[in-house]
């Protein structure tokens, strides 16, 4: 009976230190379409002034129809998953945005796309130019690949980061999006870009591009998420 009684003691000593209540990752929803908010992963850099925590990713433009992926203040860029449900299973997705029109009737593809840069072949630059699809192999993670809605691209291991950098052509400070596989530059730092559920615009040209959009998980509010209980 002491035996009993100590093993249920201990229990429940174990059970007021784990409550049930406290989940292992923030609950999701599934949309149609997303932004792609960043979630600084490394606080120990203060190097951006004001904060970027919360920001989206959007489109900083560098010449005709190109656009460096960078962070925003406001509103960012919506995207969606195309593909299909092989292409999940294969991780074979991209992430497109609806096409655009400039008024000439004739509308362009845009999407996510990534390489590797020029100089560093285990760093990936990120750009939303228009006229070209998303690269293969993007995708939200939920499901196998892991817990959290966020932002996963068929690269190498590593994370995503942002850098305090300034633009040579535009002379003011920017916020570069890139993928890194090697250590984080002293003028960056880890993010995670998290899903958050957005409107699905009309698309136009869905056979022309052959587009074929997915629901993908995403949060309703990345900024009512609160972390201390994750």
């Amino acid at each position: 009976m002491l035996l009993q009684s100590l093993s249920l003691t201990l229990v429940a000593s174990l059970a007021a230190a784990n409550p049930i209540s406290r989940r292992s990752a923030p609950p999701y929803s599934e949309g149609q379409a997303f932004t792609l908010v960043a979630n600084v992963t490394d606080t120990s850099k203060a190097i951006f002034d004001p904060p970027i925590n919360g920001w989206s990713l959007s489109g900083t433009r560098v010449g005709a129809n190109l656009y460096t992926a960078t962070l925003h203040a406001g509103a960012g860029a919506v995207f969606f998953v195309n593909g299909t449900g092989q292409d999940v299973s294969s991780a074979s997705t991209s992430l497109a945005s609806p096409p655009v029109d400039f008024g000439t009737g004739n509308y362009m593809p845009g999407g996510l796309q990534f390489g590797p840069a020029a100089s560093n072949d285990r760093e990936a630059y990120l750009s939303l130019n228009l006229g070209q699809f998303g690269t293969v192999g993007a995708g939200i993670t939920p499901g196998l690949r892991g817990a959290y809605a966020d932002l996963f691209i068929r690269f190498d291991a590593g994370t995503f980061v942002v850098c305090n950098e300034t633009a040579p052509t535009y002379g003011r400070p920017q916020y570069p999006v890139r993928f890194e596989a090697a250590a984080v530059p002293d003028n960056c730092v880890a993010i995670s870009l998290l899903a958050q559920c957005a409107p699905l615009p009309e698309l136009h040209g869905v056979d022309e591009f052959n587009l074929r959009p997915l629901g993908a998980k995403c949060y309703d509010d990345v900024a009512a998420i609160d972390w201390s209980q994750y």
